[in-house]
């Protein structure tokens, strides 16, 4: 897998659409234009920046077409990117200076070094869009429409595009644009695109013609002006159907329109908004800090340090984990009085359970297996599942009279874009009401993200929770659960505002349901035993190149199974190289070895030189980089020995006619970049190659 294909796979995992440009090559550029006026710069594809996307398969298809493509990321709306341009050729870093002067600083925020010498900071678009056009001399803004080259793409000049490794923060967290350089500029105005736009009546809406970036947009406008005008929802979802078929381009999905629909009429009532009364000046009391904490009572604790009534708890773990199989074991000892996972003793109380995705079996086997028989379980009467965002009342009148009330899951429940922070905090806020309303406390399970390289040596953080960081903000607590490498599961309070935070606890979920182990280890070296391997090969790689074969008899002195070396290797982003007769060197990319020189030590290598100085990265190294092979092998070209890219295992040329590999069962019918086949060697194998 090419290097411009990580980063590029890397960008649209943050959101970022992506499309292919040509590239610079000896003669000039590669579209073949002699007079060629933007080489390695402009699209491939035939729509340009129209065809960007973050989908992994269109992606991988461009890069399998056009392997040495360049990297191009749509700026704007669309990706909530507004990118400053900095061309010190035409005078930007002076025109850029003078604003400084003027303005104050720049907020510090992501910057690449362009292949030119230049610069691009990049800022998070305001949320109406943003203008593209020029700032002054050499200083230009990129937003709506427009694009930018993105690291590691080639410059004309030998050079590569490059993050500037010390602007760059965990997650990529970007600065808003600042307002001066919207304004800013030669007589060409504003830049900024109005959030609030003049709403044009109903009927011009539902005839106007919607296109990506803008459909959802125009179908919550839609739905809110029939909810407004009190259209019953049945007519409204049907007009929206109609509308999204005639006039969307493309269509979106069905399950998209009627969430949008139903969500719209579940936040807001019909008929004209009215401006909200002044209120009355109220009359107050002051408290010492002593009565106060007496007025306010104790907290109701259903488990001391973890659960309390009346508060909403987020469960998250990866999927799979175990997530509902353990909020119904812990409902299951509620209801029999039995003890709770650190030992003490459980109230005998109420529970109530509210799926609101799954098959009825799928659910039924989880509640026998967690031994949860007398726990209830609330749908819809006709079979179908409830879920908070449509049936608010519903459950709120079913709910009274329970201690516990788990809720599977958050997503399901709330029919929401939950990455949108007004949304998230919405719907958390609601859950909030409807736990205090009730009294009992709530559960609802949720999702982690999967472990990266950044997580190394750490516990359950709680930037692994997905979706926004509002959902954390507004619950009261939240639990993580997640296995580690010695098997065992472990469940940690990442957050309580209610208490100090108990120690973690080791536990099983397997086919006899749950069982508690006692206490865990706070903070492991590691959680699993690819990150221990990723430590392993990371330090094995550092500052130098070394051959496959060596890395991995020292791997497996090392107690590192062929699984866990393979999981390391796609998470760290490892390069092969060919680099002699019959030898494959292992390397870490130039964003995980700074500056990495020639192979000395490693007969018949060639040295591999490093692109980039220690300050600069060919792509994000914060980046969740976790690129898998999809089960696909390659055999080297021309000479040496073939491996397979799923588990690593060498081949000889007596193993060429092989169509499985023997030790993972990988199929050897394709190449990992699309490409056809290659035949395995016939070279005699030797010991060092792999």
């Amino acid at each position: 897998m090419s290097e411009n294909l990580v980063a590029a796979l890397s960008y649209a995992r943050l959101g970022w659409p992506i499309l292919p440009l040509h590239t610079p090559t000896g003669a000039g550029c590669s579209c073949r234009k002699a007079a060629c006026e933007g080489v390695g710069k402009h699209p491939r594809t035939a729509n340009g920046v129209k065809d960007a996307t973050t989908g992994e398969a269109s992606i991988k298809r461009w890069w399998a077409r056009w392997p040495d493509a360049n990297v191009g990321l749509a700026t704007g709306k669309v990706s909530g990117l507004a990118v400053l341009d900095v061309d010190p050729r035409n005078g930007g870093d002076k025109t850029l200076a003078d604003l400084v002067r003027k303005h104050g600083p720049l907020p510090p925020t992501a910057k690449a070094i362009t292949g030119g010498g230049g610069a691009h900071y990049i800022f998070t678009c305001p949320a109406g869009g943003l203008k593209s056009g020029k700032v002054g001399a050499g200083l230009d803004l990129k937003g709506d429409g427009g694009y930018i080259v993105a690291a590691p793409s080639l410059h004309a000049s030998g050079r590569r595009y490059a993050w500037d490794a010390t602007t760059l923060t965990e997650g990529m967290r970007l600065a808003p644009i600042p307002l001066w350089l919207l304004t800013a500029g030669d007589g060409h105005g504003s830049h900024i695109i109005p959030q609030t736009q003049p709403i044009p009546p109903l009927a011009e809406r539902l005839t106007a013609v919607s296109t990506p970036g803008y459909r959802h947009d125009h179908l919550v406008s839609i739905a809110g002006g029939l909810r407004k005008a009190d259209v019953d929802l049945g007519a409204a979802l049907s007009i929206a159907h109609a509308w999204n078929v005639a006039n969307c381009q493309p269509p979106l999905s069905t399950e998209e329109v009627e969430t949008t629909v139903k969500d719209v009429y579940g936040r807001y009532a019909p008929g004209p908004k009215r401006r909200a009364p002044i209120p009355e000046p109220r009359a107050a009391m002051r408290f010492s800090g002593a009565d106060f904490a007496k007025r306010g009572g104790e907290v109701a604790w259903l488990w001391r340090g973890w659960l309390a009534r009346g508060t909403v708890t987020v469960l998250a773990g990866v999927q799979g984990v175990g997530k509902t199989t353990l909020g119904l074991a812990l409902a299951a000892a509620l209801t029999r009085g039995e003890k709770w996972g650190d030992g003490t003793l459980a109230p005998t109380g109420r529970v109530l359970y509210i799926p609101a995705e799954g098959v009825d079996s799928e659910v039924g086997e989880k509640l026998v297996r967690a031994g949860a028989e007398a726990v209830d379980v609330l749908v819809a009467e006709d079979g179908t599942y409830l879920t908070v965002a449509n049936d608010y009342e519903t459950i709120l009148a079913h709910a009274a009279g329970y201690d516990f009330i788990i809720l599977d899951s958050l997503t399901a429940h709330a029919l929401a874009d939950l990455r949108k922070s007004e949304q998230a905090r919405g719907f958390m806020n609601r859950l909030g009401e409807l736990a205090r309303a009730t009294g009992a406390a709530r559960v609802v399970l949720h999702h982690l993200r999967k472990r990266t390289v950044l997580d190394l040596g750490e516990g359950i953080s709680q930037d692994r929770v997905r979706d926004s960081q509002d959902i954390l903000a507004a619950a009261r607590m939240a639990w993580g659960l997640e296995e580690r490498d010695d098997g065992y599961l472990v469940l940690a309070v990442i957050k309580s505002n209610l208490a100090g935070q108990p120690k973690p606890l080791r536990l099983v979920v397997d086919d006899d349901g749950v069982t508690f182990l006692g206490e865990a280890e706070e903070k492991p070296e590691f959680a699993s035993g690819w990150e221990r391997a990723a430590a392993w090969l990371k330090d094995a790689l550092k500052g130098v190149p070394r051959p496959s074969g060596e890395i991995r008899t020292l791997a497996t002195a090392a107690g590192i199974t062929p699984k866990q070396l393979r999981l390391a290797r796609e998470r760290l982003c490892v390069v092969t190289e060919r680099v002699g007769r019959g030898i494959t060197a292992w390397a870490l990319p130039t964003s995980l070895n700074e500056g990495m020189k020639g192979t000395e030590g490693i007969e018949g290598t060639k040295g591999m030189e490093g692109t980039k100085p220690a300050d600069s990265v060919p792509f994000v190294p914060s980046m969740p980089l976790i690129i898998a092979n999809e089960g696909m092998t390659q055999g080297h070209e021309d000479e040496g020995v073939g491996e397979c890219l799923e588990c690593g295992r060498p081949f000889s040329p007596d193993e060429a006619h092989y169509i499985l590999c023997p030790d993972c069962g990988a199929s050897l019918n394709g190449s990992a970049d699309g490409q056809e086949p290659t035949e395995l060697p016939t070279q005699d194998f030797t010991g060092d190659s792999s």
